[in-house]
């Protein structure tokens, strides 16, 4: 009985961490028709280096668009950003240096539900 309880639990441990949203940071290099395109970024040393190809996803109509910063290691999410997708940080994007963010899609990968636009670290520092 024990034995079953226990299989039944790490089942369903794996089953919900299967539909667990994705979040990483990238840089967003496209914002057009309510779609995003991005490169997703790993550390690599103190460098941030591109990880894969560049990707495009829809946000979601209730999508929380902010500002933020990492703090000991944590996403501290700020205020949100007036026009969303509209506003100047997304409508004067440089695609060459484009704009860092922490992006959080749904359960299924297929729709951003939060972007949080990362500050720059001599912004955080003053």
């Amino acid at each position: 009985m024990v034995r079953k309880m226990v299989c039944a639990a790490f089942v369903m441990v794996v089953a919900i961490s299967f539909v667990t949203a994705d979040e990483f940071v990238a840089t967003i290099k496209k914002v057009e028709g309510g779609k995003v395109t991005f490169q997703k970024t790993k550390k690599d040393g103190k460098k941030t280096v591109p990880d894969g190809d560049a990707v495009t996803l829809p946000v979601s109509k209730d999508a929380k668009i902010a500002t933020g910063a990492f703090a000991k290691k944590k996403l501290e999410v700020g205020d949100a950003i007036a026009d969303g997708l509209k506003s100047e940080t997304f409508t004067k994007i440089d695609e060459k240096k484009g704009v860092n963010a922490h992006i959080t899609t749904d359960a299924d990968n297929k729709n951003i539900t939060q972007i949080v636009i990362l500050a720059k670290k001599k912004a955080a520092a003053e």
